[in-house]
């Protein structure tokens, strides 16, 4: 469930801090965004209160989102709960807190991991947007702790000046010289390939959407090198990489680990697993690297199609057709009969 969004996080006590166990602890979860609590001076909310009145729409005709100006935003949450076991929950504002009495240090992780995952997904069922929680702050008798990633080992590029010029030269090349029609599976390749790299970028941490990062980067490789006659998918993809030059040792390190994990671990197919600490730094480490591997084998596969000695197969684009037209259908005559839900 939380098999590669849950990058193993730690109990940092600030300096000068202490903290004893047993103790009295306050977690603070700090949710954004801030209009989605009432808050005012950041971005512009995209919803109003009901009965509003003076409300302007402006929609962004380049992204598609929308936001509002005038009319009344609601005012900020105010809820308090207090459970048999001790615990005293709050939501005020932007900030969701628990308070309780911790036996243990293992007592005010999991608590702090509750805020973390739990609370963001149950508020998105009753939210008309989703939120995030931007951090996580501890208070004790002892000072102040925070519940961080553990450690973080993203690569940092650098970027050679003459190198970056020409990269953008190459660039215009390959955009003026590929025609799509003969060409369609590298740029649905591409495409995928994209996806993947926006996801790791889009989410709140690099690793919120590493599974569909994955699976995108699987069917980049699935676009590539589809499987013909008896040959199964992944020895397909074995001998198309293979033909373009990688080692056997690359293949099974950065290329076919995505399409494992797209059949086996909460990528494609769901894996309620409780993962130990090391797979899921593997897991994330493994991300990063593909990422940075599969540019390169992009690289070369575009720098062929230019030149004309490319061995990725035509593919001719086609309507939708069989059952995929048939649900398509039943879809579109539903949604014209839709009522609107109060």
């Amino acid at each position: 469930m939380f098999t590669f969004a849950a990058k193993p996080r730690t109990i940092r006590i600030r300096s000068g801090a202490s903290l004893v166990i047993p103790s009295s602890i306050k977690l603070e979860a700090t949710l954004g965004p801030e209009w989605l609590f009432g808050e005012t001076g950041g971005a512009p909310p995209r919803f109003i209160l009901a009965g509003s009145t003076g409300v302007s729409i402006f929609f962004d005709a380049n992204t598609g989102r929308h936001y509002m100006q005038g009319g009344s935003q609601p005012s900020a949450p105010t809820a308090i709960l207090q459970t048999a076991t001790g615990l005293t929950v709050k939501l005020i504002g932007r900030v969701a807190s628990f308070e309780f009495v911790a036996s243990s240090l293992d007592e005010i992780a999991i608590n702090a991991e509750v805020l973390l995952f739990s609370l963001p997904a149950i508020l998105n069922v009753y939210l008309p947007y989703p939120c995030v929680v931007d951090h996580v702050i501890g208070t004790s008798a002892g000072g102040e702790f925070g519940y961080e990633i553990e450690n973080i080992g993203l690569p940092i590029p650098l970027v050679d000046q003459a190198k970056f010029n020409a990269d953008a030269d190459t660039t215009l090349r390959d955009l003026t010289s590929l025609s799509g029609s003969s060409n369609a599976r590298l740029f649905a390749a591409l495409s995928y390939f994209y996806r993947a790299t926006r996801l790791v970028e889009a989410g709140h941490t690099p690793w919120e959407f590493s599974a569909e990062s994955v699976l995108n980067l699987a069917k980049c490789l699935e676009t590539l090198f589809p499987p013909l006659g008896n040959v199964n998918t992944r020895d397909a993809v074995r001998a198309g990489l293979q033909s373009n030059g990688l080692a056997s040792s690359s293949i099974e390190t950065w290329f076919v680990p995505a399409l494992v994990l797209r059949s086996s671990l909460d990528v494609a197919h769901v894996k309620l697993a409780q993962l130990e600490r090391t797979h899921v730094e593997s897991l994330a480490r493994y991300v990063g690297g593909a990422i940075q591997e599969f540019r390169r084998v992009l690289q070369h596969l575009l720098a062929q199609a230019v030149a004309g000695t490319g061995n990725i197969g035509s593919y001719t684009m086609g309507p939708v057709e069989g059952s995929a037209l048939a649900s398509l259908s039943a879809l579109e005559e539903r949604l014209r009969n839709l009522t609107p839900s109060a």
